[in-house]
């Protein structure tokens, strides 16, 4: 899985070398939580057994995205 991932991001013109296919399971919960996914539907598609393996997955880069308190409108 590694190399296919590898050899599609240099195809696109990607730092191949900070990709993996971790990246590509890191890149869906992370899109799927700021889709509003529950952790219990990212489980079923991830096969993860604990939520809170679920968010060691979530690479969030915009911290104020989906906020508590921008959500609360400070």
């Amino acid at each position: 899985m590694a190399k296919i991932v590898k050899e599609r991001a240099r195809n696109a013109g990607l730092p191949a070398e900070a990709l993996s296919g971790h990246s590509l399971r890191a890149g869906f919960i992370t899109q799927a939580i700021r889709a509003g996914a529950s952790h219990h539907q990212i489980m079923r598609q991830s096969m993860h057994k604990n939520p809170a393996t679920v968010e060691i997955y979530v690479r969030e880069n915009a911290p104020l995205e989906q906020n508590a308190v921008t959500m609360i409108g400070l």
